[in-house]
């Protein structure tokens, strides 16, 4: 009889209680499974295999990235996914050093200029030719840098069309090979949009399952709360390492470490091709507060960037 996921779960809990039992990958429901892309399920696999004591974040909920789509939509085209993927790098510079709630605000009174929905490129750059729609956009909240940063965006988008569809999604083998490619064109193309965008980028935006970026806040607290248990590992990646990648994130709080970006790089490309499922655990591990709040947190990143 196969095993309800809550079942599992609940077993799960004690794995972060400190209980030694481990669940197996054959343990795990069919149901799980069958609620997320079959890639997503290949590297769950492959990243237990290498290290078993992260079932529990895996079994804790669902991962929204990589659920399967409603196949009653049918397959986007092109345009629409275009679209799409404006739209998210738009939010993305929305809110930029700034709160999740003031982003939201903004985000609503900027879409209140178009009718409630988020403009498309085309439309966005015709629109900023007059001088007072760039004053509404002003008044909506957005700041003049942002302002500059959605035209370069909305021009980036209308004047490469054509190649960006071809470069996001028609890649030769359709195994993530260009992700370098699509980063340093967003970073050199827009601007406002830096490497770390850029790679959320790729993972909310093309669903990219190679991703992965140690200057995220997140990222480096929840690697350190995964090597804190990990002394063999930590030294292995130690003992290995060609080059020291000093980390620039500086924080005041002293219970959690900031590791060298070459130390958490070395640990990510074990799990490597499936680095981005190994950032979303980290993500989970990060939290400071209830797992549930860091999902939902999660599920919003998903969603808007």
């Amino acid at each position: 009889m196969k095993r309800a996921i809550e079942d599992v779960c609940d077993e799960s809990q004690g794995v972060i209680a400190g209980d030694n039992k481990m669940i197996k990958i054959e343990d795990i429901p069919e149901d799980y499974r069958d609620r997320h892309v079959p890639a997503f399920s290949d590297a769950m696999d492959f990243i237990l295999k290498k290290d078993n004591s992260l079932v529990h974040v895996f079994l804790k909920a669902d991962f929204e990235l990589f659920k399967k789509f409603d196949k009653g939509y049918g397959e986007p085209t092109d345009d629409a996914k275009l679209q799409n993927a404006f739209s998210k790098l738009g939010g993305a510079i929305v809110g930029q050093q700034i709160s999740n709630s003031a982003a939201r605000s903004i985000r609503i009174k900027f879409m209140a200029l178009f009718d409630g929905m988020f403009p498309m490129y085309k439309e966005l750059k015709e629109y900023m030719t007059i001088p007072d729609n760039v004053k509404k956009m002003r008044e909506s909240g957005l700041s003049q840098r942002k302002v500059t940063y959605m035209e370069s965006l909305a021009i980036y988008f209308s004047d490469n069309e054509e190649r960006l569809k071809k470069m996001y999604y028609h890649t030769n083998d359709r195994k993530d090979n260009n992700d370098d490619e699509i980063m340093n064109d967003l970073v050199a193309g827009v601007k406002g949009i830096g490497p770390w965008t850029a790679k959320m980028f790729l993972v909310s935006g093309l669903r990219r399952i190679n991703v992965f970026a140690p200057e995220d806040v997140g990222v480096a607290r929840g690697f350190s709360r995964y090597i804190s248990d990990k002394p063999e590992l930590l030294k292995e990646l130690m003992d290995g390492r060609e080059s020291v990648k000093k980390s620039k994130i500086k924080h005041k709080k002293f219970n959690w470490k900031v590791y060298d970006v070459d130390i958490m790089e070395r640990c990510a490309d074990r799990f490597a091709p499936y680095r981005t499922v190994f950032m979303f655990l980290l993500w989970r591990l990060s939290g400071t507060g209830k797992l549930d709040v860091t999902i939902d947190v999660e599920n919003q990143f998903v969603n808007t960037l």
